[in-house]
Formats: C-alpha cells, structure tokens, sequence
C-alpha cells in the first residue's frame, strides 16, 4: 500500500472516530468541533482526495455540524478542482451573503474559481471576479495572475495577457516558473522564439532556476522554425546547468530535424535517446 494510500486511511478513520464522538455530545457544542473537522478536510484536499472532501461536507451536514466560512472555502476549491466550477460559483455567491456579516471569500477561493473559470473558457467571468477581489480587500497573488494570463492566451486575448503580466511586475510580484513558462510558450507560439529566449535569461538572472519544460518549449520553438542550430545551443545550455533532457526535449529535437529534412541527424539523436 502507498504512503498516499495509508495517509488517505489513517484521515478517515479519525474523521470517523470524531463523528461518532461529536453524535455523543449536544448540538452546540458540536458545532465547536467545526474547526477540527476543517483541519480533517484540509489535509483530504492536500492529499487530492476532493470526493473525499465532498463525502466529508456531506457526513457533516448530516451530523448536525455548521458548516463555518472556512469550510465552505475548502469545499470551492475541492468543487473547482473537480470541475464542478458552477457548483463553486453557487457556493460562492452564498459567501458574498455571509460576507455581510464580516465573512468573506480568501485567496484561496478566490484563486481556485479563477482558475475553474478560466479553464472552462469563462475568462471574462474570471476577470470580473478578480476585480471583485480586488475590490473586496483580498489582493492577487502570482497564482492569480498565472491563472488568468493562461486563459487569456488559450481565448486567444495575447495583448490582455501582457497587460496583465506587466500589471503583475508593477505590482510588485516577481512572477515564478509557472509564469515566465506561460509568456515563454505563448511567444513561441507567436513565432518569436528569440524573446521567448530573453525571457529565459531574465529568469536566470533573476535567481529563477528553468525547468526541463522551459527549455523543451523554447526548443520547440526554434524547431518550429527549422532554426536547428540554435536549439541545440538552448540543449547544451540545459545541460550544463544540470537539467537532464526528458523524452519529450528528444522528441522535440527529432521532429525538427524531419521537419527540417536532416534525417540523419534525425536518426543519430533517435540512437541516443533510446
């Protein structure tokens, strides 16, 4: 059985454990015992159980036990993960009430329908909800941005991209991995895989270490373009800052050598990747 698996057990049968203890004891103060049952549910959606997540609001209902601002945040972000975003959406618009009374969305939630939304293809309804947020007191992190810049790009709004992510840099937030891959991947897509480069340095210089799915985008890009030279350079790179290539850079390489006509070369790189 896998670590997953154990941790995955060990959580339920302690949730079982403080169900049976709570139906024991007198409403109000089983409604005490939220805050342990949120922890419970926390780790759930940290181990990537969100149906687990799910059964557990589900038994708690059914206990008797009010739910508090805090679980209906981790409930969202369980329901968004599951790509129940309309399920998020309706649990959220209950929070904006609650918001009334001093409760409101966090982050996290913010974070998770913005993402939901957004790779549904609703990038509008995304962009409304992180005004929302912003309006609301709770400010965007690089998370926030990253999610939205990527539904931009894939609904084809490149310049409201861009925007974003200078909006982001002038903010104050120093974008991450995740980030420069998405201005990377999206340049290359553009046929401009020199910035994309530029890109890269910037990382580099600004204490970033690239990942093997940067340089494979990069890669890809100048193969694109049948430049073979300079990918390779990008490959030497990668390696000698201690980046092992992965199946996908040797695939990268050997369909622009084809697409480039150097089928020998093609096939050498084939012998080596084997």
């Amino acid at each position: 059985m896998s670590p997953k698996s154990n941790d995955l057990e060990r959580l339920l049968s302690t949730f079982k454990q403080q169900l049976l203890l709570i139906s024991s004891r007198s409403p109000s103060s089983s409604s005490s015992s939220t805050r342990a049952f949120n922890e419970l549910m926390t780790e759930a959606a940290k181990l990537k159980q969100h149906s687990t997540v799910l059964s557990m609001f589900r038994h708690l209902n059914s206990a008797g036990i009010s739910p508090d601002i805090f679980t209906h945040n981790i409930l969202i972000n369980s329901l968004c993960k599951l790509n129940r975003v309309d399920l998020g959406f309706s649990l959220l618009c209950f929070l904006r009430q609650m918001g009334k009374n001093g409760c409101r969305p966090n982050l996290e939630v913010y974070n998770a329908m913005i993402d939901g939304l957004c790779k549904v293809g609703s990038t509008e309804d995304a962009l409304e909800l992180f005004k929302e947020m912003i309006d609301c007191g709770v400010q965007p992190d690089v998370i926030t941005y990253s999610s939205l810049m990527q539904g931009l790009y894939a609904s084809g709004k490149w310049s409201e991209a861009k925007e974003l992510f200078d909006g982001m840099v002038d903010q104050g937030l120093l974008p991450d991995v995740v980030t420069f891959n998405i201005q990377i991947d999206t340049l290359c897509k553009e046929g401009k895989p020199d910035d994309a480069h530029v890109l890269l340095d910037t990382m580099i210089r600004r204490g970033l270490d690239p990942n093997v799915f940067n340089y494979n985008t990069l890669m890809d890009g100048y193969c694109l373009q049948k430049r073979m030279k300079v990918a390779l350079k990008v490959f030497d790179f990668m390696v000698a800052r201690g980046q092992n290539p992965d199946t996908i850079t040797y695939s990268i390489l050997i369909n622009g050598y084809c697409r480039a006509k150097r089928m020998n070369e093609a096939l050498k790189l084939s012998l080596i990747a084997l």
